[in-house]
């Protein structure tokens, strides 16, 4: 078992399975030379398009947005992760509160086991 501690928050124990294997973040959205990639400090990420000229203004706009979105992945897994762990925690006061407690909870775990690998 190890422990993880996330800048401004508490430390979490988790297997070492369970630690996320990419890139080291943070990771963001480099459209300098033309084409929109997501970078992290140790190297690139993904190649999200083609050049501009291709792509046209609309599609490269879309692929920009894309690599933003692809960026912010290391957080939204941080966020979601701990999102989750609150909803596990929570203990609703009216029944309806525990059924959206208990969708999200799916969704949550449905989303992270995606990002990791665990499910198409």
């Amino acid at each position: 078992m190890a422990t993880i501690e996330v800048i401004g928050g508490p430390k979490h124990r988790v297997e070492p399975e369970e630690i996320p294997q990419w890139a080291r973040g943070p990771w963001f959205a480099d459209v300098s030379k033309g084409y929109p990639i997501v970078r992290a400090p140790t190297g690139q990420i993904a190649h999200c398009g083609t050049f501009r000229s291709v792509a046209g203004e609309e599609g490269f706009r879309e692929q920009a947005a894309n690599a933003r979105l692809i960026s912010a992945a290391p957080e939204l897994f941080e966020a979601l992760a701990k999102a989750r762990e609150f909803i596990r925690n929570f203990t609703p006061r009216e029944d309806h509160l525990g059924d959206c407690a208990k969708d999200a909870a799916i969704t949550a775990d449905a989303a992270l086991a995606k990002a990791q690998g665990e499910s198409t």
